[in-house]
């Protein structure tokens, strides 16, 4: 949950625009996440929702990520050694992420290749890497290579409208059971 806020905050707090420009926005998201798509920032068209490996591959999971795909967002799930997970999750991504840094597991790609995912090599760390994963027909690439991660930080002073109600309203928001009039 806090990671949660933490990304909701830094979304709506800073905004998107300043974050991440015209790019994608990769959002790792939780199975309680998942749960409450509602909560998911938008535009759906420029968030990436990234499957970590701690969502179980169950069928409350596969419901979750058509609805949030009907909704219009991508989704994103990172290859590892566990085919039934690739069974079950890999074949509702979006986009398939390899880690450069584990072997290259050449079948499990092949299996997901039908369709249309697209494949992107993480921590891309220098040219030979990018290089490699560019010649094995990887399209999209992450990693420090490309640039450095910033932080940063955002003034209480920019924001602006009535502090307490955002406060009440974001409080509200995190509740198991959200209250619509409440809200309203």
């Amino acid at each position: 949950r806090r990671r949660t806020r933490a990304c909701s905050a830094a979304i709506y707090d800073i905004g998107l625009e300043k974050l991440v420009g015209n790019r994608w926005l990769f959002l790792n998201v939780s199975s309680e996440w998942l749960a409450r798509p509602e909560l998911l920032p938008m535009p759906a068209e420029q968030i990436i929702i990234e499957i970590t490996d701690t969502v179980p591959a169950d069928s409350d999971t596969v419901r979750a990520i058509q609805l949030i795909k009907a909704r219009g967002y991508r989704v994103s799930w990172t290859l590892q050694g566990d085919h039934d997970r690739a069974r079950t999750l890999g074949v509702l991504a979006d986009i398939i992420k390899v880690d450069t840094t584990q072997p290259y597991d050449e079948k499990a790609v092949e299996a997901l290749a039908s369709g249309k995912r697209t494949f992107l090599a993480e921590k891309v760390d220098d040219l030979a890497v990018f290089e490699r994963y560019k010649a094995l027909g990887f399209t999209l690439f992450q990693g420090y290579f490309f640039a450095q991660p910033k932080t940063h930080t955002s003034s209480l002073n920019t924001r602006r409208g009535n502090q307490s109600i955002q406060l009440k309203l974001i409080t509200e928001l995190y509740r198991d059971t959200v209250n619509l009039d409440d809200i309203a």
